[in-house]
This record gives structure tokens, sequence and C-alpha cells, in this order.
């Protein structure tokens, strides 16, 4: 019992003692599990390894990792649009994970790196039911339909909930706008 304990004190340490990182150019590995997480989420866009891989060369990547190199979490600027704005998305955390930090070190490892390669640029996410409460507690704000690019909402244009675009109106069905472009470099 007293051994149990102890490892259970390490593991938790440890846990709490995750790591940022760029991840490396060609690490398939990292890129496989993030595809199989986005992939099995059901709430965003699935991304392929190969997409994945594009992110880590692109340095658009960071990866929250613990101290025995698990890979935990992940978020990336998945795409820049002709306007110059920034959608991060990809942002997943093992299960085993969820509700420890690693996301929100993800998020934040994310705004950074994007903060000083764009400087200028408006970064938001669209957040799913899961993600829109992490969110919210790191002070995103919620953006009306109007503030961003028609082409953010081309994915969309088939789809039976989307609402007209107009002032006022907060997009809340498969996914809500958040503004993250004030919490870079924070």
């Amino acid at each position: 019992m007293e051994k149990e304990n102890r490892i259970k004190h390490n593991v938790e340490k440890d846990e709490l003692s995750f790591k940022i990182e760029k991840p490396e150019k060609d690490n398939v590995l990292y890129a496989t599990k993030i595809s199989e997480w986005t992939t099995k989420a059901g709430t965003m866009l699935p991304k392929s390894p190969n997409e994945i891989l594009s992110f880590f060369s692109s340095e658009h990547s960071i990866v929250v990792i613990s101290g025995w190199k698990e890979l935990l979490s992940h978020a990336a600027a998945t795409y820049i649009y002709k306007d110059g704005s920034i959608e991060l998305g990809a942002v997943y955390t093992s299960e085993k994970y969820r509700g420890k930090g690693a996301a929100t070190k993800a998020i934040k490892g994310a705004l950074d790196m994007l903060g000083e390669k764009y400087p200028e640029q408006k970064i938001f996410a669209l957040a799913n039911q899961y993600s829109a409460g992490l969110f919210e507690k790191i002070g995103a704000r919620k953006m009306q339909t109007n503030e961003l690019s028609d082409e953010v909402w081309e994915p969309c244009s088939d789809c039976p909930n989307k609402p007209a675009k107009q002032a006022g109106v907060i997009f809340q069905c498969c996914d809500t706008p958040y503004d993250l472009t004030d919490l870079k470099n924070k």
C-alpha cells in the first residue's frame, strides 16, 4: 500500500510538470496520435497525419508532454485566412489528462508562439461544446458572426443551422467563435 501511494504521488507530481514544446517537423508518432484524436473526437474537423505534420513543419503547433515524453495535449494554427486572421484549432487532450491543465498550457503556448510570429494578426478559435468552457476560462471573448470573414464559414455553407451573418448574432451551433487576440503573450 505504501509503495502504491508513493507511485501515485510521483505520477501526480510528474503530471504537474508538463512541458510545452514545438514538435519536431518529422515526428510521425505525434502526428499520427493527434490525427487519431481529432478523428475520434467527432466534434471537430478531423486532421490527417500529413496535415498535422504540415503544422509541425510550419512551426504552427505546440504539444504538451509529460516528464516521461508522453503526448498529453496539442494546439495549432490550423488555418490562415485571406484576411490574415488565424484559426487556432486541433486542440485536444488525452482523456486521462483532461481537467489537469494540459489543454490550457497547449493553448497558451500556441498563442505565445503565434503572437511572436504574427503580432498583428487576429487569432480566434471555433469552439465546440467541450472547448468553449476552456476558452471562456482563459478569458476569450465570444465573437459575433460578422466579426469574421465569410471565408471562415464556407465549410458550414450547407449546414441548416448556420445563422445569417448579421451584427449582434453570436454563432452558437456546432462551433462558437472566440477571439483570442488579446490573450497573445500573456
